[in-house]
């Protein structure tokens, strides 16, 4: 006799159910927790490597224009000089380094550039040095004939058709031009002297080389580390500001620039740096003003020949925002230390604070000290 089985109909009931919806939903919300968390670190992490990078950019370029600060031209004769040419920098005066403090106006006496103000917060950067390897202390002149030609007591080398020289006495204009014709031992420059008269035996005169004079000026623009060839372009232009082609950026997402002046303010100087300022500092008054605002500006040739240093200091910004709306970064960064006094009891600035533009985005400064070596490979000077 056969037997038949049936089998009942098999399930999941609802309760089983509803309990394996809901331990895959948990599975999928830690898994979406786990990305945006993952998401969250890359995105900082990368937000520092980018911060990281454009600062070590920006500060490479501005570390190395400072280091040549002065080259070839560092002579007491020509510092500070007014320069007279036929360039958009005619009637500016000749510095191996120069600091235009934060929101100083074009027309200001801490201006001389007139160079008009970057982002808030952030000073400008002048250097200036010649291209060439020609005697850095000049090759005197034994006689001008006229206003263009200049005579040398014997032959020399190293003036060739093309080049452009600067013509500098102390107390009078420098004269920059393109040398014309050479007739050794003599040259004929394109630029007359107006407004100087050259001695003989007390005026030099000193090879540009044919690229000219080195004149770069930098400053943060809309969150760029940008730099201006004045040279070549009027960089004092205020309509031109956000025209990328004169103001040329080089490292994005530089937030802040500051700097001061590392001085030598002993009686006999020594080229040791005694202070930092970003305002005048003399032997009579060596103590920077707190806070420190650059009041006073370097205004004599012996004021150039006792600044040894710079001190700079760039803040980069990471390039992505935190999404949630949460602040990641303090409000104000310190940029270097403050410091109360030196080895010799002189007082020194407080470290500036840097206000960020916003606290939801990822910082990082970058701080260094720059030897402006062709001031100090000139020593000390008598009267200075």
């Amino acid at each position: 006799m056969r037997r038949r089985f049936r089998f009942a109909q098999q399930g999941v009931s609802l309760v089983e159910l509803m309990v394996g919806v809901t331990i895959g939903l948990i599975t999928a919300l830690l898994m979406a927790q786990f990305a945006l968390f993952y998401d969250a670190q890359k995105k900082g992490n990368s937000g520092s490597a980018e911060a990281q990078s454009s600062g070590a950019i920006a500060m490479y370029s501005l570390e190395t224009d400072i280091r040549l600060g002065g080259y070839g031209l560092a002579a007491l004769d020509a510092f500070y000089c007014t320069l007279q040419s036929s360039r958009s920098f005619n009637g500016r005066r000749y510095m191996p380094v120069m600091i235009i403090p934060d929101g100083t106006a074009a027309g200001a006496a801490t201006n001389p550039l007139g160079i008009p103000p970057g982002d808030a917060g952030s000073d400008i950067i002048a250097v200036m040095y010649g291209n060439t390897i020609a005697t850095p202390e000049g090759v005197p002149i034994s006689g001008v004939s006229g206003t263009t030609t200049y005579s040398f007591g014997k032959n020399v080398t190293g003036f060739n058709l093309g080049d452009f020289v600067l013509v500098a006495q102390a107390g009078q204009n420098c004269t920059v031009g393109q040398i014309t014709a050479v007739a050794n031992p003599s040259i004929t420059v394109d630029q007359a002297s107006t407004g100087a008269t050259y001695a003989a035996n007390t005026t030099n005169v000193f090879n540009l080389g044919a690229g000219g004079m080195v004149m770069r000026v930098y400053a943060i623009r809309s969150g760029n580390l940008t730099v201006c060839d004045f040279w070549t372009t009027n960089c004092a232009d205020a309509s031109r500001v956000s025209d990328t082609t004169v103001w040329v950026p080089i490292a994005s997402n530089i937030v802040g620039l500051r700097a001061q002046y590392g001085w030598d303010t002993t009686a006999t100087p020594d080229m040791h740096v005694d202070a930092y300022c970003r305002s005048h500092l003399t032997v009579a008054a060596p103590t920077c003003p707190s806070p420190d605002a650059g009041a006073t500006v370097p205004s004599i040739a012996c004021d150039w020949t006792r600044i040894a240093t710079l001190r700079v200091a760039l803040v980069s910004r990471s390039a992505e925002i935190a999404r949630d709306g949460a602040n990641v970064s303090p409000a104000t960064i310190t940029l270097w230390p403050s410091v109360v006094a030196n080895v010799s009891g002189v007082p020194l600035t407080a470290g500036p604070v840097f206000t960020v533009p916003s606290q939801r985005y990822r910082y990082k400064v970058f701080e260094t000290i720059v030897p402006v070596r062709n001031v100090v490979w000139l020593g000390g000077q008598s009267g200075c």
